[in-house]
């Protein structure tokens, strides 16, 4: 089947409560600019300077709404997640006006849907207007079926929180805390009363560090990931997934057997494998010990409480299970690896339809060969079983091998707990390119099991919403997120196309942005002067691609009548102006005033008030290094020559191209 490829390009929705009407309207990509004429016709016109190929072969567009704090950026994300839930409802009701706009990628033919809502949409070619087709509820469901969408917010917020379902691939924080804390109790891993935030952390930081290898692996020399030096793995508390095992058990048709008297054997079968294991841990290691404990009851759990429902012979299979296990394990005192593989092997030929046997002996086979290795990343009298790996070339086989294993045998109880420590700002970098490789991670056992489902074949279109992804990064990073995201997506995201729409006030962000691929969102009254409208649309005489990003931030928009300077400084240096150009009565003294002016790092600014303390002053002279005032010249020339060795560079590249 051929694939659909197409792009968002227009949102509006209209509403009424409160006894208000409340709109929000939104240009979502760089190639279309849209108006909407007296009459109420809608037009779109095609951007002349567009630059079609930008973003790579996998990127339709990436379209950048700038707002200040309170303008409604995160609204605006949640009311594009919500118009697309809606088309995806078989009713597709409701009494909001609804207006979505797309475009044909291949055709390059333009169609809208319209709820509720009589507008008409016209291509304006040439300075004539032309009727784009309207889809009828049928159309637009298959449209929305071929897409799917994400969204990644890095703050916890109460409405990401409050959310259920937002979208296809919710990577939010509320979202992810909400989805690993109901998957977790769905597949009896622990109780309702767990820590949700730990939980939330514990799976992330497994997810962070399944993606680190795998993708080191097949392609990850162009992202500078950021890495721990130390990855700890420990063993999650399984009191729960016992007491559920045992509730289960009891619930199986047992012959000649009371609800109790199975309670009493899986209570003897608890205490065995735990006190076996345990006078084994002295030969091998307490690391190793513990692990082939959980592998077993993993294995055992997988045998007798199915996900689906228990066959007739699960009895049966129970009770041959705890037989071979009395008899190669409890009743030998050889080496722990010789009795349980023997016990594993002699069980897979009696049961030999469970897979989970082979992928235990597997596992247990890798520790024997890894035992040593293993030993030297246990702390030497550590009271608890717990693996100190650092992260370097040199573990790097053994990590990616053991996250294998245990992505194979972690599905019945995710018996690890990986942690690291790692700064905020590294954290979400790791987190942000680890959901998006989930995505079309379609290995057949991914590892993880709170991970999404990778993204189905049959579908073409995914709808990237980033709400802020870069906050906790330094400049540096925020200056080449944009160049590392599109990379990364065209390396990984193949027969896809991946539609990016971000949320910022960052103009470190906005320097990769050319000006028609950006919206300023602006929050105001409606024409009836009681509504709330918002609205995100284009404004072209402000060039942002390539700019230099001091002349961004310098903008009118995002400092404007702000001033270049900290509020608090602003306020106090006003204050010294005051005191030395005033005869006003104040509460400085000369001191303070002196000492203010001699930490003053702008230069010129210094100087003048300097002039300004010496002639109240005389007697009382500011020292300022020499050094200190010829920095403030020399600094800024520095600055300059840098910059004009830049654009220098740019040019002789430029006409070498040319030439």
């Amino acid at each position: 089947m051929e694939a659909n490829y197409l792009q968002l390009i227009y949102i509006r929705k209209e509403s009424d409560y409160d006894n208000h009407k409340h709109k929000t309207e939104a240009i979502l990509n760089g190639k279309y600019n849209i108006k909407q004429k007296d009459n109420g016709k809608i037009i779109v016109k095609k951007e002349k300077h567009y630059i079609a190929g930008l973003w790579g072969k996998s990127i339709s567009d990436c379209y950048a709404i700038v707002g200040e704090n309170g303008s409604g950026k995160t609204r605006l994300m949640n009311i594009i997640m919500e118009l697309f839930r809606c088309l995806k409802d078989k009713n597709l009701a409701g009494s909001e006006q609804i207006c979505i706009l797309f475009e044909n990628i291949q055709t390059e033919e333009l169609e809208y849907y319209c709820l509720n809502s009589n507008l008409q949409f016209y291509l304006e070619t040439d300075g004539e207007e032309k009727h784009i087709c309207e889809l009828s509820k049928d159309n637009i469901r298959k449209i929305s079926e071929n897409y799917k969408v994400a969204y990644v917010h890095n703050i916890l917020s109460r409405q990401d929180y409050i959310n259920d379902l937002s979208c296809d691939y919710d990577f939010s924080v509320g979202g992810l805390i909400n989805r690993d804390f109901k998957m977790n109790v769905e597949m009896k891993y622990s109780s309702s009363r767990i820590d949700k935030i730990r939980n939330y952390f514990d799976k992330q930081q497994f997810q962070m560090i399944d993606f680190v290898y795998k993708f080191k692996q097949k392609n990850g020399k162009n992202l500078p990931l950021p890495l721990p030096k130390t990855i700890e793995i420990f063993f999650t508390d399984d009191h729960y997934n016992w007491e559920y095992i045992v509730k289960e058990l009891k619930k199986l048709k047992w012959k000649g057997f009371t609800e109790a008297q199975i309670e009493n054997e899986a209570r003897t079968f608890q205490t065995k494998i735990q006190n076996m294991y345990k006078d084994f841990a002295e030969y091998v290691s307490l690391w190793i010990a513990e692990t082939i404990k959980k592998l077993i009851i993993n294995c055992f759990k997988e045998i007798v409480i199915p996900q689906v429902v228990p066959s007739p012979d699960t009895c049966h299979d129970c009770e041959i299970f705890w037989e071979l296990f009395e008899k190669n394990i409890i009743s030998k005192q050889n080496n722990i690896y010789r009795n349980t593989l023997t016990f594993l092997n002699e069980l897979q030929s009696e049961l030999r339809d469970h897979l989970c046997i082979k992928k235990t002996i597997d596992f247990i086979e890798w520790l024997e060969k890894n035992q040593s290795r293993i030993q030297t990343f246990e702390y030497p009298y550590f009271v608890w079983n717990n693996l100190f790996v650092p992260v370097d070339d040199g573990t790097y086989e053994f990590m990616t091998k053991l996250i294998r294993q245990y992505g194979d045998m972690n599905f019945a109880f995710p018996f690890y707990t990986f942690t690291f420590d790692i700064s905020t700002g590294e954290y979400d970098f790791l987190s942000f390119f680890s959901e998006l490789y989930s995505i079309v991670d379609k290995e057949e056992m991914p590892g993880n099991v709170y991970a999404y489902s990778a993204i189905d074949n049959n579908v073409n279109n995914l709808l990237l919403l980033l709400d802020e992804a870069d906050l906790s990064f330094h400049p540096r990073w925020q200056k080449n997120f944009i160049c590392w995201m599109t990379e990364f997506i065209n390396s990984n995201f193949t027969g896809v196309k991946v539609q990016i729409i971000v949320a910022t006030h960052s103009p470190i962000l906005l320097s990769d942005f050319p000006s028609t691929n950006v919206s300023y969102l602006s929050k105001g009254r409606g024409k009836s002067g009681s509504a709330e409208d918002y609205m995100a649309l284009k404004n072209d005489s402000r060039k942002t691609f390539g700019c230099n990003i001091h002349t961004l931030f310098l903008n009118s928009f995002f400092l404007e009548d702000c001033g270049t300077l900290g509020m608090l400084a602003e306020k106090k240096i006003n204050e010294l102006a005051d005191f030395l150009l005033n005869d006003s009565d104040s509460d400085l003294d000369e001191q303070y005033v002196k000492n203010m002016i001699e930490c003053i790092g702008e230069g010129i600014l210094q100087k003048r008030l300097q002039k300004l303390y010496s002639r109240k002053f005389p007697n009382i002279p500011v020292q300022i290094e020499k050094k200190k005032q010829d920095n403030a010249i020399s600094e800024t020339l520095k600055l300059l020559k840098k910059q004009r060795e830049e654009i220098d560079r740019l040019i002789n590249e430029l006409e070498r191209k040319n030439d």
